[in-house]
Order: C-alpha cells, then structure tokens, then sequence
C-alpha cells in the first residue's frame, strides 16, 4: 500500500470516529403504546426499528440519542451502540423517532498527486428504547 493510499485510509477512517450516547430515562402516567407497524432491521437479537413501531404493544423505557461523526463504518457504530444500551436497559428494541445530519468541516488527502476534499458530516438520531409487553 502506497503512502498515499495509505494517509487516505486514515483520513476515511478518522472521519468516522466514535459515537456519542446520551439515555434519559422515559416518565408517564401510561408508558405502554400499541404500535402498527413498520420496517426493523434485528441486530444481535435487537429489534432497531427505523420506520414506523411495532405491531404490538410496547412499554417505552427511555429516549437514546446517539451522536456519530458520518463516515466509513459508521452505521454499524450507531448500531453497535443502539444494541448496547437498549440491552443495558434491558430492553427489547429501538424505535427511531428522529435522525439529523450536518456538515461540519472536511478533510483533505493526498490521492493520486492531487488534494481530494472529504466532507465531514456529523449525524444525531433519537431513538426510544422499549420492551416488548406480549
């Protein structure tokens, strides 16, 4: 691998960084919630939820909002998380409630002899965390 290939690499993965995760615990008169249905992705034996709820009845535990730097890799950061911290909970599934995404700088890196500018994205994404009630 060339010094340059090399130094993009680092640069890509840079990028992507570490992930962020703030959880506050949910507080209601009635926690429980009927979903109707939507789109999941099962994930280590967690359900992540990315459209609509699930077709069941659910009791909502917490809000998780996981902050990542967007980049090579960096799905499987948030997803790493999401399944860490729904388990620590000991929850079930994560319902996705919200995700945004903005520039924030760049980087730039030497690739064959010229300078290639790599935008850097920084993504933010609420998720509820919940237990299956039936």
């Amino acid at each position: 691998m060339s010094t340059r290939h090399a130094a993009a690499l680092i640069a890509l993965l840079t990028v992507a960084g570490c992930t962020s995760n703030q959880y506050r615990a949910f507080e209601a008169r009635d926690p429980f919630r009927e979903g109707a249905g939507g789109t999941r992705q099962t994930v280590e034996g967690v359900d992540i939820w990315y459209d609509g709820t699930p077709p069941r009845r659910y009791q909502i535990i917490g809000v998780l909002t996981v902050s990542q730097r967007e980049g090579w890799g960096s799905n499987a950061l948030i997803e790493n998380s999401i399944v860490r911290q729904t388990r620590r909970r000991d929850g079930d599934a994560a319902i996705l409630i919200r995700s945004d995404s903005i520039a924030s700088g760049g980087v730039v890196t030497p690739v064959a002899g010229m300078g290639v500018f790599i935008p850097v994205r920084d993504r933010a994404s609420q998720f509820l965390i919940i237990k299956y009630a039936d």
